[in-house]
């Protein structure tokens, strides 16, 4: 294979996902966990009484199906896509738009279409970060083959790689680029915030049935799945980083599973470039090998922030409305830049360990990381955002002078009353959203 082809033709592909600046836009996938309301256990995929019944029922409110042989596992409606996870955590996908109240009138919509159902059959939602009561040995994996590979393969390479696939729920952010250093920019301070995002938007509070108090179960789970594809990208603080930087990564990356036409093949440690054709190959295929990899900001055309935790409502908005105040905003990207040049790989690595060992308690840079996160991150933040968009980030502010992170919330009752409440992060429909706590 001509490695120099295919190294262009992948930064070529990254290229083509530039916008001008005023096309900017901004896009969310949350996934959510489907629960029984009264014990809080997993709703399985298989059957009628299982999430593939829930997804029938909203084919009847005017979302459009997709199967996977005999098994419905994708709906799609106007700007939004629902799929699943590898243990039948529920995604919705909505399209991006530069309006941040465009983004929650399709989720509320959503949440109208979906919400009457789980009623109705004795379940719930729950923006949480991690399964609360099963085990992800007694949840079934998906019947997809995408992921019947995947299990196989990751789970020789980490040890909690099928807690990632089956038990965990996540929120992510993505974000357009202008140009390559607009994308360096972008992605370095993305890094840079890592640390602070698995910290303060920590909602997991439970790992295998237990209170998780030490440090976030998603960077540990993370760190334990498969580190060709997960976490740091190396190079990713050098002052040479560029598309090409991505685009190798990429071709250096084992495969798992290539993609011809609708066929998936099992190539297991083949990397990408021992299979990769720069004489004949679509872009389908090249969106799969984006797809394939899973580190902490991810390229796909756009730039995929991945740190966080599923969040119940206003606080996702809160997220959202945190990332495009601070990478949207010139001033606050350029100063948040200028930071991170002064952030390498051992004070990455450095600061995770810190955050593990201290928690709130950590310093950074000489004052206390709760003081940095707010003067640093979450007020200049607000400052980027126009005022309508202003409120999410109060109900972050006021959150973080009660108790930071989400998660402390459950951990506090559950360790004064011994009871499990999950009524915090049990989503609802629009007439009754939740608000700030």
């Amino acid at each position: 294979m001509d490695y120099s082809r295919q190294v262009n033709i992948l930064v070529e592909y990254i290229k083509n996902g530039e916008k001008k600046k005023e096309e900017f836009k901004i896009g969310m996938e949350m996934e959510h966990l489907v629960l029984n309301k009264d014990t809080y256990e997993a709703i399985p995929y298989y059957g009628n009484k299982g999430v593939e019944g829930v997804l029938l029922e909203l084919v009847n409110v005017g979302w459009q199906p997709e199967y996977e042989g005999k098994h419905l596992l994708k709906l799609i409606k106007k700007d939004s896509v629902i799929t699943l996870e590898p243990g039948a955590q529920l995604e919705i996908s909505i399209a991006p738009f530069s309006s941040l109240k465009k983004i929650k009138d399709i989720y509320f919509s959503f949440l109208d279409d979906l919400i009457p159902i789980l009623n109705k059959r004795g379940m719930i939602l729950a923006a949480i970060g991690y399964q609360p009561v099963t085990s992800i040995s007694e949840i079934p994996l998906l019947p997809k083959d995408r992921y019947k590979y995947m299990f196989e393969y990751l789970g020789q390479r980490g040890k909690y790689a099928h807690h990632m696939m089956k038990g965990t729920a996540s929120l992510q952010v993505n974000l357009d680029y202008m140009d390559e250093r607009d994308y360096i920019k972008k992605i370095r301070v993305a890094y840079f915030l890592s640390t602070f995002i698995y910290m303060f938007f920590d909602n997991g509070p439970f790992f295998e049935r237990n209170i998780f108090k030490d440090g976030s179960v998603r960077s540990l789970i993370w760190e334990n799945c498969d580190n060709d594809r997960c976490g740091l990208i190396k190079g990713i603080f050098d002052e040479n980083l560029s598309y090409k930087t991505y685009a190798e990564y990429i071709l250096n990356t084992p495969a798992i599973i290539t993609k011809k036409g609708e066929e998936l093949f099992y190539t297991g440690n083949k990397l990408n470039k021992d299979i990769f054709n720069p004489d004949q190959y679509t872009l389908d295929e090249i969106s799969h090998m984006f797809s394939m990899v899973f580190p902490d900001i991810r390229t796909k055309q756009f730039i995929e922030i991945r740190m966080s935790d599923s969040l119940p409502y206003p606080y996702n908005f809160g997220y959202l409305s945190m990332m495009k105040g601070l990478l949207y905003n010139q001033e606050n990207l350029d100063n948040l830049y200028n930071k991170s040049l002064q952030f390498d790989e051992l004070s990455y690595f450095s600061t995770k360990n810190d955050i593990k060992q201290f928690g709130l308690a950590t310093i950074f840079r000489n004052k206390p990381i709760v003081d940095f996160f707010l003067n640093e991150i979450l007020l200049p933040a607000k400052k980027g955002l126009a005022e309508e968009e202003r409120d999410y980030i109060n109900c972050l502010i006021n959150l973080f002078n009660m108790e930071f992170p989400l998660k402390q919330h459950i951990i506090n009752n559950y360790c004064s009353y011994k009871a499990l409440d999950l009524e915090y992060c049990t989503l609802e429909g629009t007439l009754n959203v939740g608000e700030c706590i």
